[in-house]
């Protein structure tokens, strides 16, 4: 069983996902016997520990193994949905925390402004573009695109959007905290969505090169490339985003 969530991109530009990387160190001998299973969804431990309702999808490339851990570690108040779309599971689970980042800039911006009014319409509306962008890269990698707006997806997001270190970088940053500043404050904090947002720049740049996507595509993202990778001032491309959509 894998709860580790992340990715990372060869020089072709394609996806490897850690159960597969896990997998590949296996001995031969049982490579093909043994397959990783992936836990993906809305889950914050101490709900689950205190019993709280959760459900979550257990993930594998063989769909066998995905439902017999899903029938041995479900209980009355943990409901598993198995699942042989690997790539999908974890492409959505990953990409939630970088996108929750942004989320997290839309409240910040609030302590920069005087206006009383709070910042929800914007952080929906940021909310919905990760969704939407998250549907395109499974859709671009051939994955099932409606795990978009599931448990993987719209889910996950939701939860991690709620609070937690990775929103708390958004914040920063929404702000007017350079990364650097924001990296500062939170030396010693685990930041996967990060790692994330740095191996989708190599990603974008090499599909780019193939002309899999076009230098328009994925605006909000980019604009997480921009900020965390780049170091660039803060400038979300709401007409880009937005405008005739």
């Amino acid at each position: 069983m894998m709860i580790t969530k992340g990715l990372h991109i060869d020089k072709e530009g394609n996806i490897a996902l850690f159960p597969d990387i896990v997998a590949n160190r296996f001995p031969e001998s049982i490579r093909k016997r043994v397959f990783p299973v992936a836990v993906g969804g809305p889950c914050i431990a101490g709900e689950l520990a205190a019993r709280r309702h959760t459900c979550v999808m257990f993930g594998s490339r063989d769909k066998a193994a995905a439902a017999a851990c899903s029938e041995a570690f479900s209980t009355p108040y943990y409901h598993i949905q198995p699942t042989d779309d690997l790539m999908s599971l974890e492409l959505g689970v990953a990409m939630k925390n970088a996108y929750t980042v942004a989320v997290g800039m839309a409240y910040g911006m609030l302590t920069a402004d005087e206006a009383k009014a709070d910042m929800h319409n914007t952080a929906a509306a940021l909310f919905a573009q990760g969704c939407y962008e998250i549907r395109d890269l499974m859709r671009l990698v051939g994955g099932n695109e409606q795990l978009s707006s599931a448990l993987p997806g719209a889910g996950d997001f939701y939860v991690t959007s709620v609070g937690g270190r990775t929103i708390t970088l958004g914040r920063l940053l929404g702000s007017g905290k350079s990364y650097a500043q924001a990296e500062l404050i939170l030396q010693g904090v685990t930041l996967e969505s990060v790692q994330i947002i740095r191996e989708m720049s190599r990603a974008l740049r090499i599909w780019e090169r193939k002309d899999l996507i076009g230098p328009r595509s994925f605006p909000l993202l980019r604009m997480l490339i921009d900020v965390v990778v780049n170091g660039k001032e803060l400038s979300i491309p709401f007409d880009e985003m937005f405008k005739g959509a």
